[in-house]
């Protein structure tokens, strides 16, 4: 194990959620009206050239990238833990779908550099001022 952990990039690494189609149906099963189908959702962490460190629990596809991002970080982590893998100083790119102000604060506390594009949609994380 050792020597193949030599063999991962960590200078970044990229989260982000796969909408994957269930035709038979399942137990984390959701609508997704923008696939039309029912759909699981599962949040995936990748060193740099894309080989899979870890991944959270599939959900309902309902839901979005954010939906129980505390836990579902926890789930990742851990598995990073287990595999001796330290996630302090990661440097995480992420799309404007983990844009929150809950999401940077989670990355924060785990001393994790957040690099999350700004999602214009919801006017990005940024709070408001009012002068």
């Amino acid at each position: 194990m050792q020597n193949n952990k030599k063999k991962l990039n960590l200078s970044s690494v990229q989260l982000d959620g796969s909408h994957t189609r269930s035709r038979m149906g399942g137990e984390s099963v959701g609508y997704q009206g923008r696939k039309s189908s029912k759909t699981s959702n599962c949040i995936f962490l990748c060193d740099s050239q894309g080989q899979m460190l870890s991944m959270g629990k599939p959900i309902s596809g309902e839901h979005h990238d954010l939906y129980n991002i505390e836990e579902t970080l926890e789930e990742i982590l851990g598995l990073l833990h287990d595999a001796d893998i330290e996630s302090k100083g990661l440097f995480l790119n992420a799309d404007s779908g983990f844009d929150s102000k809950k999401f940077r604060d989670i990355l924060n506390k785990k001393e994790i550099i957040g690099n999350i594009k700004e999602n214009s949609g919801n006017g990005g994380y940024k709070e408001r001022k009012i002068f």
